[in-house]
């Protein structure tokens, strides 16, 4: 729950760790608390421990991907109202299948910062920031 007092927390499910670590700076520059996943089955086990506010989702993953992690989070009872963003740079028929399957929206790799802050101000609340 974001608060006063409490950052919004947000879970970065991405394979590729630059791509997390570039998330994570975004994230911490804007107030977050950034936790990461590199699959969509750890998304899970760490969604249902740690009940982020808004999950950021790669779609190519492997073991899970973020599709299918999607649509489990969205049947579990302590998370499936938590914001889950597709961040990917798949085809428009993934970005169909990602919200169909529970995403809220979807971002184009690479995320805009602007975009980016639009996407947090939107999901947890946060004021935008200026760049």
């Amino acid at each position: 729950m974001v608060t006063e007092t409490h950052p919004p927390v947000v879970l970065i499910v991405d394979d590729d760790p630059t791509a997390r670590a570039v998330t994570k700076l975004l994230l911490e520059r804007e107030g977050c608390l950034a936790i990461e996943a590199p699959d969509g089955l750890e998304a899970i086990r760490i969604a249902l421990a740690q009940r982020p506010d808004l999950i950021l989702m790669d779609i190519n993953m492997p073991i899970m991907d973020g599709i299918e992690a999607t649509r489990l989070l969205r049947h579990m009872d302590v998370v499936h109202m938590v914001p889950i963003v597709a961040v990917t740079g798949e085809t428009p028929e993934k970005w169909r299948e990602a919200i169909e399957a529970g995403c809220n929206d979807c971002l184009a790799k690479p995320v805009l910062p602007e975009v980016f802050r639009h996407a947090l101000s939107k999901y947890v609340g946060l004021s935008l920031r200026s760049a």
